[in-house]
């Protein structure tokens, strides 16, 4: 194993167990998904790491996800990026226009890319990936600039190219007047009326027998021979001056692309650097597209609990079909598949699994490590929410046959050497799993290894899980504090497994079950029967028995559950109503509240304007009263007045 940081650095584990879990198939699976040759390569080798590297690979996975919204951060390149680098890293890199045009859009995905991530607040992990990339779109334009898209170097890459091909555009203008000329003079002379071009030079076709005839420069035969490639003097000072000014044309596009390719190695690290930054976003790009295909998730880190929710393994889950054809060349499993749900969690740190053979437990057994293994990849999981599993500093898996011929292994004795690298890995920063723990010898010695195993896991506070069909194993888990069981269900009644892992006491293998489900003869299971024996009979019974009760009480469980959320509806209910008949008094009282006052002001107003008006009347009493006074004392002063006649 490899020695690691006990606290960063990588998982210590072999490749028996990466093998064990199939980690292999599974990245290589969801490398299909990426685009480039170096980012396939880059995901295949992804390792399990712990610590700020594996807190670094989840960030940037989340970021890219969010980023993934938008359309795909690497488009797929114009093929291999791993030729190109060849090419670049040789002694004397001799790059071709084409080859250049690719770096070109490398380099320009590249920009997209860092573009993207800067102006996302959200990606700053990615940000810091990016943030010391050399700024390379000068030599992208100056590629642009100098060949066309079919790698040739552009017409106008330099004003000294531009200068010659005008030049050449005129001398070849005058050249052909003068072949011309020569045409339509002694045209009875030639072969055709047309001016090819031959070694570099403008020729006519003249008849081989009319080569006395003229003054010409031969310059060979044609292929049938019956004509000759011929060059009139007064054409050859014009034609010497056109092949010159070819020549210097062609040198100059030589210096051209020379002098790009120069730029282009002289960059070689900063190019080499973006190919690497290239590379860890398309892993990214598609570890998200894993996730939204199989609809997973980064799975929550904890400290020791193993909590599995609605999990497939991406081997078997239906989404990955087709992946799984393209990449392994075998679609395999094509039915659906049983999500597992499994809890190893407070003071438990060990479940050990039983249940009939073909009934899952070993799937169980891959599906819940390789969840491990992949979270600690920084891998998402097709899992529900809530599943999470602690990242272990060491990981020892045993699945399978571990005989080795070449090196004169047993089966058992590969079996036993993979069983001491659990016994020398336990402790509370392990990982164990074991598939069929005790079998493969004599079931009392195989039993006996198996329990002393478990102890010295439970012991040590090992995650672990195993798998056995020995009850011996089984009960162990039963009997140890530390310890768990549960078993994969099979349904008597159809003689089939649902696949279920069900919490509770150890289950049968069911093979004679299995057996009479498979069409075995009838004779021949029968016969086997009898050799169980009554104590295995009984034996069967009782755990018949147990998996009754423990369905019955389940059945119970449930009901309880039931009639627990019917208790809570109705108290919610019952809250729900006296908030509201609550709410109700306060607005009844506050509307009281607001009558009475309403009713005060304006019996105070009444009485004001009451007592207004009586003092009115009194005023106006007090006056009238004032008034009849005065008339009285008036007439009560005057003097007597006599009437005439006394």
């Amino acid at each position: 194993m490899t020695s690691t940081d006990p606290e960063d650095g990588e998982v210590e584990r072999t490749a028996s167990s990466e093998a064990a879990l199939e980690l292999d198939r599974v990245r290589r699976m969801i490398a299909g998904l990426t685009v480039t040759d170096v980012g396939r390569k880059r995901l295949t080798e992804i390792g399990p790491v712990r610590g700020e590297v594996l807190d670094l690979r989840r960030a940037r996975l989340v970021e890219t996800e969010g980023l993934l919204d938008d359309g795909a951060l690497v488009p797929s390149p114009d093929g291999p990026l791993a030729d190109l680098v060849a090419a670049l890293d040789a002694r004397q890199p001799e790059l071709p226009g084409p080859v250049l045009l690719r770096w070109m859009d490398v380099l320009r995905t590249v920009r997209d890319a860092v573009e993207r991530i800067t102006a996302s607040e959200e990606a700053t992990q990615l940000g810091a990936l990016v943030e010391d990339l050399a700024d390379l779109g000068w030599l992208e334009e100056r590629i642009a600039s100098t060949l066309d898209r079919r790698g040739r170097v552009r017409d106008d890459a330099s004003p000294e190219l531009r200068r010659l091909r005008a030049r050449i555009g005129k001398l070849r203008k005058t050249t052909y007047s003068i072949l011309e000329s020569t045409l339509q003079e002694r045209g009875d002379l030639f072969a055709e009326d047309t001016v090819p071009l031959h070694e570099g030079r403008l020729v006519v076709m003249l008849k081989s027998g009319e080569r006395g005839s003229i003054d010409v420069l031969v310059h060979g035969r044609s292929s049938s021979g019956r004509n000759l490639y011929f060059e009139p003097l007064a054409a050859v000072e014009a034609n010497n001056a056109l092949r010159e000014a070819l020549d210097d044309e062609e040198a100059e596009r030589r210096r051209l692309l020379r002098e790009l390719v120069d730029a282009v190695v002289g960059h070689r690290d900063e190019i080499a650097a973006q190919v690497e930054v290239l590379a860890e976003l398309d892993c990214l790009q598609a570890a998200g597209r894993f996730a939204e295909l199989t609809r997973g998730r980064l799975l929550e880190i904890s400290d020791g609990d193993l909590v599995l929710r609605e999990t497939r393994h991406p081997l078997l889950a239906p989404e990955t079909r087709d992946l799984r054809r393209r990449t392994l060349g075998d679609a395999g499993h094509a039915g659906e598949v049983t999500p597992l749900d499994l809890e190893i969690v407070g003071g438990e740190r060990l479940l050990v699994v039983t249940g009939p053979n073909a009934g899952g437990k070993t799937v169980a057994l891959k599906t819940a490590g390789l969840a491990g293994v992949l979270t600690a990849c920084g891998l998402p999981v097709p899992a529900a929410s809530g599943s999470r599993v602690p990242v272990p500093r060491r990981l020892v898996a045993a699945v399978g046959d571990e005989q080795d011929l070449m090196r004169d292994r047993s089966t058992f004795s590969g079996r036993l050497l993979r069983l001491q690298e659990a016994w020398e890995a336990a402790g509370p920063d392990a990982l164990v799993l074991v598939d069929e723990l005790g079998s493969g010898t004599d079931p009392e010695e195989g039993s006996a290894l198996a329990v002393a195993l478990i102890e010295r896991l439970v012991d040590e506070g090992t995650t672990s899980i195993v798998t056995t069909h020995l009850v011996a194993v089984a009960s162990t888990a039963l009997d140890r504090p530390g310890a768990a069981c549960a078993a994969m269900e099979f349904d008597r009644e159809t003689g089939r497994p649902t696949f279920r892992l069900i919490p509770g006491p150890p289950g049968g293998s069911e093979a004679i079950a299995l057996g009479q489900q498979l069409g075995l003869a009838p004779a021949w299971l029968a016969r086997a029967r009898d050799l169980v024996g009554e104590e295995h009979g009984k034996l069967t019974r009782l755990l018949a028995e147990v998996e009754s009760l423990r369905a019955e009480l389940e059945g119970e469980r449930e009901a309880l559950e039931s009639a627990r959320e019917d208790l809570e509806e109705e108290r919610a209910a019952v809250a729900t109503e006296r908030e509201r008949l609550a709410e109700r008094r306060r607005k009844l009282a506050a509307t009281t509240e607001r009558e009475v006052e309403s009713f005060r002001r304006r019996v105070r107003q009444e009485m004001e304007e009451e007592v207004e008006r009586l003092r009115e009347e009194l005023e106006k009493g007090r006056r009238r009263g004032l008034a009849a006074a005065a008339v009285e004392r008036m007439f009560s002063d005057a003097p007597e007045i006599e009437t005439p006649g006394d």
